[in-house]
């Protein structure tokens, strides 16, 4: 028997289902990754105006199927984070986050903090702070057991260098000497660390491609936003993953 849930979901894509329906790929804090249909949501002019945009915050109420999608009911919008849809490099942005969010959540398995650190991540994006992606994809890897060893050499246990190379199949950065036995298609040198190196490179300027390259590494695929957001910023690497398989 189908059941009425209520939550706060946060819209990671939105997709067309026939001539009047969407599918929506959602995050909630006690359910998870979820997909929901949206009857008539395309031609709604009431129930769902403006309220099925990517990247949007929702107060939900849901049908909770077993199989197949769960239905959305009603929706009223928690946060439309405009700031974010008056740049297109913001909102660029919040694309890659929700790309690496689809990516790590799965269907149905709680994710309270994902949720929380999302909300706060796409809130914090319509300012003018370089940090807020790259620290935010580095703790959704972090929460699903995968952050980089990023102070000492994963080779050697090194801790003190004047420069550092990370290399994505060592989950970690390389020591210039350690580094050299490394072919240097898998490397990318990143800046100078001490005690505070995470911070320091965090802020850096190839603090984002840095992080992008593990993600990339470790889902082993294209990454359509992150492309984007490259197109729209000016720049131009290559897509990560390939570069270190």
């Amino acid at each position: 028997m189908p059941r009425w849930l209520h939550s706060a979901a946060l819209i990671l894509r939105s997709q067309a289902h026939g001539e009047s329906d969407l599918i929506l790929s959602v995050l909630a804090p006690d359910h998870g990754r979820m997909s929901w249909i949206v009857k008539g949501g395309k031609r709604s002019k009431k129930r769902f105006v403006n309220k099925l945009e990517p990247y949007t915050l929702l107060k939900a109420i849901w049908v909770a199927r077993r199989s197949g999608l769960h239905r959305l009911e009603r929706a009223e919008i928690g946060n439309l984070y405009p700031g974010l849809r008056r740049d297109p490099q913001k909102f660029a942005a919040a694309s890659v986050l929700a790309e690496q969010l689809y990516a790590w959540t799965r269907e149905a398995n709680p994710e309270p903090e994902t949720f929380r650190l999302a909300c706060a991540a796409l809130d914090r994006l319509q300012g003018d702070d370089p940090r807020v992606l790259p620290l935010t994809v580095l703790r959704i890897l972090a929460l699903q057991g995968y952050r980089p060893a990023l102070d000492s050499c994963t080779a050697c246990g090194r801790r003190h260098c004047r420069d550092w190379f990370f290399a994505a199949h060592r989950h970690g950065v390389l020591c210039p000497r350690c580094a050299s036995r490394t072919a240097p298609r898998l490397l990318a040198p990143v800046c100078a660390g001490t005690a505070a190196f995470l911070r320091q490179a965090l802020a850096s300027p190839e603090a984002l491609d840095l992080v992008m390259l593990y993600a990339g590494f470790l889902l082993q695929r294209d990454l359509p936003a992150w492309e984007v957001y490259q197109a729209l910023t000016g720049q131009r690497s290559p897509q990560p993953w390939r570069a270190v398989r």
